[in-house]
């Protein structure tokens, strides 16, 4: 198997601007403010984001912690790699969900809880669909 790189790295916080200028301030991220309760900022060879809490995309922060980074990882088959992850002890916590017209995510956590997001490119627009995940 090919290793597949970190592609995005989340910090959720429930104060975008604070944590922000934290960051900026400590590491030199720069903080680029987007309309849709977004900031994403550039940290050398890797790319990130401070999701809102409070006001951003409801399906997906709902299943991240306030405390803690959130690592995303591309997926080239999504439904194969969440029945991986449950096959391998781990859990999906939100299952495949359209992000915008081009990317599904979904959320998943490893055997102990540590949460990271599986993300899929796709060709067509996306429409919402929930699979099944076995609890």
């Amino acid at each position: 198997m090919t290793a597949r790189p970190i592609m995005h790295l989340e910090i959720p916080t429930p104060d975008m601007a604070t944590t922000a200028q934290f960051y900026a301030t400590l590491f030199g991220w720069t903080p680029t403010s987007h309309p849709n309760a977004y900031t994403t900022f550039q940290a050398g060879n890797l790319s990130g984001g401070y999701p809102d809490l409070v006001r951003g995309f409801r399906p997906v922060i709902d299943h991240l912690p306030a405390a803690g980074a959130v690592f995303y990882v591309p997926s080239q088959d999504l439904e194969t790699d969440l029945a991986q992850v449950t096959a391998l002890g781990g859990q999906v916590l939100l299952g495949r969900t359209a992000v915008d017209a081009a990317h599904w995510v979904a959320v998943c956590a490893d055997p102990h809880g540590t949460r990271f997001v599986l993300v899929t490119t796709v060709a067509a627009p996306c429409e919402t669909a929930p699979i099944s995940v076995a609890s």
